[in-house]
């Protein structure tokens, strides 16, 4: 991970706004062929594109520190699956309801159910007093009878059906956009959030913090790249309001039990710290304990007796841990 610093958090909120912005513009300015036909239709499509990224974004904001991954992830496959399936029916609709003429780049809107006249002349009848007739020839169909007659949906369709028409296709293109972006914007949160990861077992649940971003090697001193990884750990504390937590440093197997052993407290001490000044959680009652290398994920050496870094790496950390209740 590169160093930023404090520009850390920011530098992460910029890319997931960007990231979902730009995917909006392509979504809106890309589909312009399957926005609804209606009167003012370019303002309609971007007062939508501005509603979801509204939308978009103040689950963002809201949900930044307070959503653990894998609800983010069901968010996102939740958006994604409405996005496709809304989307399918978007089209299925919106080609029963639009008509395009030969020589002519408009398409038009048309309604669900046709006057009674319409009908008639449709089924044949050629003797009906105008408008609607007298006729020499019967239309081969809808289309053909709309083409030819001025190109007004309310001369064969009821009024009310064009304006019903016109709103289920307005719903569905807000409910497949506002879809987009959430799987854009829950996606992107995903991949940019700090690494905390969140595991609930046995009654408790843990937040990991990996102590390669925390600490630098065999030091207990805060890097500036925890800051962000620091304050989520704090929004989701704040957020699930928990009263009571334990605060768990743990190194690898390399040093001896000792200096292992003061190593993790002073680890654990840094993070409490951080926590109750910084992050504001001075109400909650920790409880900071050092366990060295007692406590591995993963084996420090492999089986032929080889250092292991990667398991290393893994025992390398600091866990704040609360009842899976809070």
């Amino acid at each position: 991970m590169t160093d930023l610093g404090p520009l850390q958090s920011w530098v992460d909120a910029a890319g997931a706004i960007v990231n979902a912005g730009l995917a909006m513009v392509v979504l809106v300015s890309g589909g312009s062929e399957l926005e609804p036909p209606i009167e003012a239709r370019s303002l309609y499509a971007r007062l939508v594109a501005i509603l979801c990224g509204i939308g978009a974004g103040l689950f963002w904001w809201l949900g930044r520190g307070q959503l653990d991954t894998h609800l983010l992830v069901q968010v996102a496959i939740g958006s994604l699956g409405a996005f496709v399936i809304v989307g399918l029916v978007y089209i299925v609709v919106y080609s029963f309801l639009c008509l395009k003429c030969a020589g002519d780049a408009t398409r038009y809107l048309v309604g669900l159910k046709l006057k009674l006249s319409a009908k008639l002349v449709l089924a044949g009848n050629k003797s009906l007093p105008p408008p609607y007739g007298p006729m020499l020839t019967t239309p081969t169909s809808e289309k053909d009878y709309f083409c030819n007659s001025g190109r007004k949906p309310d001369f064969l369709w009821e009024e009310w059906s064009v304006t019903l028409a016109a709103a289920l296709l307005c719903v569905l293109y807000l409910v497949v956009i506002f879809a987009g972006s959430m799987t854009l914007t829950s996606g992107a949160m995903v991949l940019l959030r700090p690494p905390v990861e969140v595991e609930t077992q046995d009654g408790k649940t843990s937040l990991d913090m990996p102590s390669d971003v925390m600490f630098a090697f065999d030091k207990a001193e805060l890097e500036s790249t925890a800051e962000p990884i620091l304050a989520r750990v704090a929004s989701i504390l704040k957020a699930r309001k928990v009263r009571e937590a334990t605060i768990e440093g743990h190194t690898d197997g390399a040093g001896t039990p000792s200096y292992n052993q003061r190593l993790s407290e002073r680890r654990a001490s840094a993070v409490y710290e951080w926590l109750t000044t910084k992050g504001g959680m001075s109400a909650i009652r920790f409880h900071v304990i050092g366990y060295g290398a007692t406590r591995p994920r993963a084996p420090n050496v492999k089986p032929n007796g080889a250092d292991n870094p990667d398991g290393r790496l893994l025992n390398r950390r600091v866990e704040v841990s609360f009842a899976a209740g809070a």
